[in-house]
């Protein structure tokens, strides 16, 4: 009853009259309804892996440059 309904009813009202038979279920959706939906934390390391990149590039490129002069 409850497959043949999700594709009819809501998902709040499926969740209301169904959602009690299936504690698991319930108890993942909310875990993964909970997760973060932002990029910030990648995006801030990404920023720290640019800076130490550059950093690094930097340092060998100037090491060569001396090298050479």
């Amino acid at each position: 009853m409850a497959i043949r309904q999700r594709e009819m009813k809501a998902p709040a009202d499926w969740w209301s009259t169904y959602g009690s038979s299936a504690p698991n279920l319930r108890d993942f959706a909310v875990k993964v309804l909970s997760l973060t939906c932002s990029d910030s934390g990648c995006e801030r390391n990404w920023g720290v892996f640019e800076l130490v990149s550059l950093f690094i590039f930097n340092l060998f490129h100037s090491q060569i440059v001396s090298e050479v002069h």
